[in-house]
């Protein structure tokens, strides 16, 4: 999505912002609900505020692009969120899916050793499973 000239952004977006913040937001899931349901319900929320916080920043970065983007910051950003909210509902709901289908066929792939910022204290153990 723009080649070399947004790779940074895109590095940002994608890379940074729709992978740990997600992934936090399962983790606190798990450490706060302790059972099965905590995994899924971080799952689905870490897909939906990972993708809508990354459409979030493009739109503010398209926003701030005024030499080549004829609208606004809150036009980019509403535009950007209003539809990727809709979008990240769904990657909710396929994100959890997986993972249920997992749970039930193989649950040797989710006891991963999961690895978190100290700050969050220490994690649910694989036992929950």
């Amino acid at each position: 999505m723009g080649g070399i000239t947004t790779f940074g952004a895109n590095v940002w977006n994608m890379g940074i912002v729709g992978v740990f913040i997600p992934y936090l937001i399962c983790l606190f899931a798990m450490k706060t609900m302790k059972n099965r349901n905590g995994m899924l319900i971080g799952a689905f929320l870490g897909a939906l505020v990972g993708d809508l916080l990354a459409a979030i920043f493009a739109g503010l970065e398209l926003g701030l692009s005024t030499l080549s983007f004829p609208y606004s910051v809150p036009i980019a950003v509403t535009a950007m969120a209003i539809h990727h909210f809709f979008i990240g509902v769904g990657e909710g709901i396929l994100t959890a899916i997986i993972i249920s289908v997992l749970w039930k066929t193989r649950p040797d792939l989710l006891q991963l050793p999961k690895v978190a910022p100290t700050w969050m204290g220490e994690l649910p153990t694989t036992s929950l499973m």
